[in-house]
């Protein structure tokens, strides 16, 4: 089943309709550039362009992907007018358990973070799939390995150790519902839906 949606750091980032074409738009011409008439054309076809309705568009995708302090992520480009999509994005192929969502994920606080298929990294890296920006915490503290409908956790030669319901790893272990993780000062919980 194939779903379309946006997310950032794992979690679902709410869009209208209209601002969620735009960035269609701008992902399919990146790196190039998207003028505002070329954009006005794939937005609206069959009308002519109304005034400020790009401009908006752009404010809310802003609002919505780009967070305070971090390079610009939709640049707007002098000549020609427009966009230019400028930061990288992956296409996410995750399996979808239909209807309900991703079947493993991780819960830090109110956060959830959906686990893929094959290695989902914990870790200070900045590539990490899970980024935990703690001290205690090394680059590549800890990895989530799921292989189909098992899912296991292993301490990467961290520093100060992976827990595991209150234990410390010495091996892969596999992972239940509601399994407690620490690493660092960091607590998170393991969940698996059913996939029945």
């Amino acid at each position: 089943m194939e779903t379309r949606g946006l997310l950032r750091a794992g979690r679902p980032v709410p869009l209208s309709d209209r601002a969620a074409a735009l960035l269609a738009v701008l992902l399919k011409r990146s790196p190039q550039p998207a003028t505002n008439e070329a954009l006005s054309r794939d937005l609206w076809p069959q009308t002519a362009l109304p005034d400020g309705r790009i401009s908006g568009l752009v404010l809310e995708l802003r609002g919505a992907i780009e967070q305070k302090g971090e390079p610009e992520i939709l640049r707007k480009t002098s000549a020609p007018d427009g966009y230019v999509f400028a930061a990288r994005a992956v296409e996410d192929r995750r399996p979808v358990i239909s209807g309900v969502g991703y079947r493993y994920s991780l819960f830090w606080d109110d956060r959830e973070i959906p686990l893929e298929q094959g290695e989902n990294v914990i870790g200070r890296d900045r590539d990490a799939h899970l980024r935990v920006d703690e001290g205690d915490v090394s680059r590549r503290h800890a990895r989530v390995v799921v292989d189909g409908d098992r899912a296991t956790l292993e301490d990467l030669a961290s520093s100060n150790g992976t827990f595991c319901n209150d234990r410390r790893l010495k091996k892969a272990v596999a992972l239940s519902d509601g399994d407690r993780i620490t690493v660092g000062p960091v607590h998170l919980i393991f969940r698996a839906r059913d996939s029945s």
